[in-house]
């Protein structure tokens, strides 16, 4: 079963639960699932994807992946850290593979984070020696 096909099971069944009153849904606020695919970087270039996540202590811990343009995995990092914060989380994860791509002379980096505010950021207050897309 391909990916579209369960989100539209799932929503029919959603739907099909709010009918018969099992769930109630905040009616100001409806979430659709969306499928969501990885595609390569161009040619010649890297792709960087890094993630920070807190657990439900506030304990911090970050990760990421560097591929090459076939789609190879060439390299891998996680660590964890004491409590911070999310958003600080998430940069420590982006700039840990940004420097995992420096040690390995990877200078075409397409980076790919899930988190707005962190490119946001990123993109205006740093110009590193790297190409960022």
């Amino acid at each position: 079963m391909n990916a579209t096909r369960i989100i539209k099971r799932t929503h029919h069944l959603v739907e099909s639960l709010l009918k018969v009153g099992i769930i109630h849904a905040d009616t100001k606020r409806v979430i659709y699932p969306v499928a969501v695919t990885w595609g390569r970087p161009k040619d010649r270039w890297s792709k960087l994807n890094t993630d920070g996540a807190l657990k439900g202590c506030g304990l911090a811990i970050e990760g990421g992946v560097i591929c090459n343009h076939i789609g190879d995995v060439t390299w891998g990092f996680y660590d964890f850290y004491g409590t911070c914060f999310i958003l600080e989380t998430e940069l420590k994860a982006m700039d840990t593979g940004l420097q995992l791509c420096w040690q390995k002379d990877v200078r075409k980096v397409w980076v790919e984070v899930d988190s707005s505010a962190v490119m946001l950021l990123y993109t205006q207050h740093n110009k590193g020696p790297w190409d960022v897309q």
